[in-house]
């Protein structure tokens, strides 16, 4: 998939959502651990919010891992919208 940073979050593009969904899930799963093995700020622990949204993606040229300011559409501006 394709991904982009911006500020505090993270957007990423999967071929199928079931694959962002896994990828959603095991970020969850895994912050028990990550807090509590390497989180040095023990009173603030980190959590995240996970939004998903399907739809589908202009693909205007290159593969899939291009920088996303090749990909556009209303599925992407709303899924900006749901953080």
């Amino acid at each position: 998939g394709a991904y982009h940073w911006a500020g505090d979050g993270l957007l990423a593009i999967f071929v199928r959502p079931e694959q962002a969904v896994g990828m959603a899930r095991a970020v969850v799963d895994g912050l028990d651990t990550f807090n509590s093995h390497y989180n040095r700020l023990k009173a603030s622990p980190i959590a995240i919010r996970a939004g998903i949204h399907t739809g589908p993606v202009l693909h205007t040229e290159g593969g899939l891992a291009q920088t996303l300011g090749k990909l556009a559409s209303d599925t992407l501006d709303f899924a900006g919208h749901l953080q």
